[in-house]
């Protein structure tokens, strides 16, 4: 940007050929993963943020479950776009991501075998907080372990299912 102080970790070595390869920490990987919209946090993954990659995928019973993967992971490139302009969130159908040669084939495994998403975190976030993920049933049973206040809360027709074929309902 204008005006930016040029630092150390801005340049690269003289025999270097630049371009994102040199953007890639050492010991670091970068592995890039198909996205949307809605999965890319309709734009706000810029380069330069940080995400926890989530997986959704069936489990042993068939039963759909939720989990992070990774935590706190460095957006290198948006697209093909290593820059991040703030002012101007871009709708985008690939994100590249710096992980550790581990890291990324958990991510490999991850993407074949259910559906990514993104949660974009704060940049100064520190915490390490991850779930043990998130079942089917446990989306049922909201506020079992929060607040006296929701633990009340129940599910209207819980037991009922409503198909709609056009303008024809039917009930189960």
């Amino acid at each position: 940007y204008s005006g930016q102080p040029i630092i150390e970790s801005m340049l690269v070595l003289p025999i270097a050929h630049g371009g994102l390869s040199s953007m890639i920490a050492d010991g670091k990987r970068a592995i890039t993963v198909r996205v949307n919209e809605v999965i890319a946090v309709a734009g706000f993954v810029l380069p330069g943020s940080y995400v926890d990659v989530l997986v959704n995928i069936k489990n042993a019973n068939g039963s759909t479950f939720s989990k992070t993967v990774l935590s706190k992971v460095k957006i290198l490139a948006v697209a093909q776009e290593t820059e991040a302009n703030p002012k101007k969130p871009k709708i985008v159908n690939a994100v590249t991501l710096e992980l550790t040669p581990k890291e990324t084939e958990l991510l490999d495994v991850a993407r074949s075998s259910g559906n990514l998403s993104l949660s974009l975190r704060n940049e100064f976030d520190q915490s390490s907080d991850v779930s043990s993920g998130t079942n089917f049933n446990e989306l049922l049973i909201i506020g079992k372990h929060q607040n006296s206040e929701k633990e009340n809360f129940s599910i209207p027709n819980a037991n009922k299912i409503e198909i709609y074929k056009g303008n024809l309902k039917s009930e189960y």
